[in-house]
């Protein structure tokens, strides 16, 4: 119960399955130092 309330509603696993299926949802990552450096106004 106390992992439901930090989790925000999600609580940690171990399943390798699930893991997989999120990992395969990443198609690509620019790493920090090569991001663009745009600003964007608020």
């Amino acid at each position: 119960s106390h992992q439901l309330h930090r989790g925000g509603g999600t609580m940690c696993l171990m399943d390798n399955d699930t893991y997989s299926q999120y990992a395969n949802i990443i198609s690509e990552t620019v790493p920090c130092n090569r991001a663009p450096t745009e600003k964007v106004a608020v």
